[in-house]
């Protein structure tokens, strides 16, 4: 898209309608003044540009031409009417193509309005299609900008938004370090709303981390800020996370309790969240070894996600195999797994995708079936390539060993030089 200077406009406008310079002398100007004018030397101001304005639209009757003599748009600065453009494009139906159209032009004009726009939206749009490291890329950029104007109040935002990209990539160290600047910020701003979110992603990467102590810290600061008026989806969350991590701490009946109430008191507003506490309760029965009670609820979450939240059904799916290995059903266990897993690659889930394969794991463990162990351990080694080296090193060695018990052992041999390779690469 090709954007004009008010000189090459009126230049425009002028062979449009088939006028000469010279033809202009008529309103009192001369050809070295209409010259210096379209090449943006000088301007048309006052008499001389109503007179100007006459004369085109004169010339446009007698060819019975339709032309734009709008005052504000003949002379419109070409850096707005790319901004102009763009905000008009922005405000259609947005796809990558229009947005890469959009970023081009605002990088081209310096348009930072528009950029912050544009890289929130690109970003958020592979965000939503689960391309975390790509919407990285452009979540970046916006930080770049505030910290090119020294704007540390909106800096906040941008970092929180880098850290749910490393979340979803499991990089959970990398995303505290993101959020504890934006804990900075937030703090230094009184900026309660991205406090709120950042204390969530805080509480929640120490959770994914196994360190439960440190998220409880952040989870009950964040529920001295919630309002069940104001805040119900966040509060809901925040108890959701609060409870896992007592699961996770063996307190099971302290989680119990929570869940309970918050069902007791909330069952008509829960919402989505309900096939989430419906499978965590089924985790903790299973802790408890109350089998029954835990395929219960296991299937009750099943049942309520198929209608109203089918891309985390997975989760469900896979945790509800645990309750199977526990009472040694591991045909059935085996069969959820792999429907699991399924749904996993279908929605980009890494978290649970892993999870899957490492429960298939013990189970083959268990039933010492090494050529099904040698196909997972294979399968995690590809998943964890481009995320956790030190996990693809334990893998290896996993899987040099059990070269050595199937007696394979060119293949172990192998495997440990791939391992030996890896090891020199963290130096």
């Amino acid at each position: 898209m090709d954007f004009l200077s008010p000189g090459k406009r009126l230049k425009a406008l002028r062979q449009q309608l088939n006028i000469k310079q010279v033809e202009l002398e008529e309103i009192g100007v001369s050809r070295n003044y209409i010259s210096m004018v379209e090449s943006d030397k000088r301007n048309l101001t006052g008499v001389t540009l109503a007179n100007y304005l006459k004369f085109m639209q004169n010339r446009a009757d007698e060819l019975e031409a339709n032309i734009n003599l709008d005052v504000n748009y003949l002379l419109l600065p070409e850096k707005e009417e790319a901004r102009n453009y763009c905000n008009m494009k922005l405000d259609s139906v947005l796809s990558h193509k229009n947005l890469d159209e959009v970023i081009k032009i605002g990088e081209k004009y310096k348009l930072e309005d528009i950029l912050l726009k544009s890289y929130l939206l690109k970003g958020n749009l592979l965000y939503d299609e689960n391309s975390f490291n790509t919407a990285f890329v452009y979540y970046y950029k916006i930080l770049e900008i505030h910290n090119d104007n020294k704007d540390n109040s909106n800096k906040s935002f941008a970092y929180i938004k880098l850290s749910k990209c490393k979340i979803m990539t499991l990089s959970y160290e990398e995303a505290l370090t993101y959020l504890f600047k934006a804990y900075s910020y937030c703090k230094e701003f009184n900026d309660d709303t991205n406090l709120r979110n950042c204390l969530y992603n805080i509480a929640l990467s120490y959770k994914k981390s196994s360190e439960y102590d440190n998220a409880l810290i952040y989870i009950d600061e964040l529920l001295n800020l919630c309002n069940t008026n104001h805040n119900f989806d966040l509060y809901i969350s925040t108890i959701i996370l609060k409870c896992n991590c007592y699961l996770n701490k063996k307190d099971y009946s302290i989680a119990l309790t929570i869940y309970f109430d918050i069902l007791n008191n909330f069952s008509e507003n829960i919402g989505v969240h309900l096939g989430m506490i419906y499978n965590n309760i089924g985790l903790i029965y299973c802790e408890l070894n109350e089998i029954d009670k835990s395929i219960d609820f296991f299937s009750r979450s099943i049942n309520f996600k198929k209608v109203h939240d089918i891309e985390h059904i997975n989760r469900s799916i896979i945790d509800m195999s645990s309750a199977y290995v526990k009472e040694n059903s591991y045909d059935k266990a085996i069969e959820l797994l792999y429907e699991g897993i399924a749904l996993c690659e279908k929605y980009s889930d890494a978290e649970f995708l892993i999870r899957g394969y490492s429960i298939l794991e013990d189970i083959y463990i268990k039933l010492n079936d090494n050529n099904k162990l040698e196909e997972i351990y294979l399968i995690l080694i590809k998943i964890f390539k481009d995320a956790d080296l030190v996990k693809v090193l334990s893998i290896y060695i996993k899987l040099s060993l059990l070269y050595i018990e199937m007696e394979k052992y060119d293949k172990s041999k192998e495997i440990l030089y791939e391992a030996n390779n890896l090891k020199k690469s963290f130096k």
